[in-house]
């Protein structure tokens, strides 16, 4: 549990006793390692967002938490949301609505209009994500016409075109 005037340092070396790791806290790339590790045991969770919301490195924090809200089930996003610097906080929040747009489309029946128009005003990486995960003609079809990229086009095409392949 974070207490107020836990330091980072408390916090992070309370989740390294926990978990029965020991890395170099003042060294950034280990502090990502640890926490990539145990991005998808929702055991750790609560003390990996209590260290990433005290995390001294904003851009390590917000690469963390981006990767968190994706293994997240939409409910619990808020509490990654919560732990976000304030460097990341509008970034983080764009990302969660986008998985939940992501969710939408990807679902096995979308007829979901404004959905699809906020797939189609979407970042780069929703499009990108969309255009391999979808199933549905309707999202595949839209973003062969209306992608954003090349890329993004061509890929929803052929998968329209020859099915779902991966």
């Amino acid at each position: 549990m974070l207490m107020k005037a836990d330091s980072f340092s408390e916090v992070f070396t309370r989740l390294m006793t926990d978990v029965g790791r020991r890395v170099d806290a003042a060294d950034e790339h280990a502090r990502l390692d640890l926490y990539r590790s145990l991005l998808s045991d929702e055991h750790w969770r609560p003390g990996v967002l209590a260290c990433l919301a005290l995390e001294p490195d904003a851009a390590l924090a917000t690469s963390v938490l981006a990767a968190l809200l994706e293994v997240m089930m939409p409910a619990e996003r808020e509490l990654a949301l919560s732990a976000a610097p304030a460097s990341g906080a509008e970034f983080l929040s764009t990302r969660a609505d986008e998985l939940a747009v992501l969710e939408l489309v990807t679902a096995e029946a979308v007829d979901d209009e404004t959905a699809l128009e906020r797939l189609v005003s979407g970042s780069d990486w929703l499009q990108r994500r969309a255009s391999e995960q979808a199933e549905a003609v309707a999202v595949l079809s839209e973003l062969a016409t209306r992608g954003r990229t090349k890329k993004v086009r061509a890929r929803a095409a052929e998968r329209a075109r020859h099915g779902f392949r991966p």
